[in-house]
């Protein structure tokens, strides 16, 4: 039974992710910002389960939140799954405030949650981490330009992470349909 760490846990694919590693016997640590989903499948999931309310955008709360359960040990396997969308539609029609909101979340979200779980992973030399990107960022989407531009560096990122340590790699939904 391993620790499995999952950003943006209370619905789609971080609950879905959630729900089948702890079936498995995995113990699930998660976070949302996104409340009362987030209790809804604690109650699901039973108290022997950490899912915390964390804005991933807030190195202070993803710091204090990683501390609370890393004496414990380090996670065995992260999955940066928070992300969000916008409407589709023009660049330019797109506020300035959620074009920010999209980068924080499915970009520094995911750099904030890494500068917290590496080290306790890689002094261990053992884990796995899935930063979940999208099939947008690789090949782009009609009116989708802030989406695709947050989650294309996520195939990036990996790269110089993967080559030292071995450690993260990138992951598209549509890959997993296939």
């Amino acid at each position: 039974m391993g620790k499995v760490l999952i950003t943006g846990v209370a619905q789609g694919l971080g609950r879905a992710l959630a729900e089948q590693f702890a079936a498995a016997g995995h113990h699930i640590i998660g976070c949302d910002v996104d409340v009362s989903a987030l209790a809804q499948l604690q109650r699901r999931l039973g108290s022997q389960h950490a899912l915390l309310p964390v804005d991933v955008t807030d190195d202070l709360q993803v710091s204090a939140w990683v501390a609370g359960w890393q004496p414990a040990g380090a996670a065995d396997l992260v999955i940066n799954n928070a992300g969000v969308m916008h409407p589709l539609v023009p660049l330019w029609e797109v506020p300035a405030e959620v074009c920010d909101r999209i980068l924080a979340v499915n970009l520094k979200g995911v750099i904030n949650v890494l500068r917290c779980v590496l080290p306790p992973m890689v002094a261990r030399q053992q884990g796995i981490i899935v930063n979940v990107s999208a099939r947008w960022g690789r090949v782009g989407a009609r009116y989708a330009a802030p989406f695709c531009a947050s989650k294309w560096p996520l195939k990036g990122l990996p790269s110089p992470l993967l080559k030292s340590y071995r450690l993260v790699w990138p992951l598209s939904p549509s890959t997993l349909a296939r």
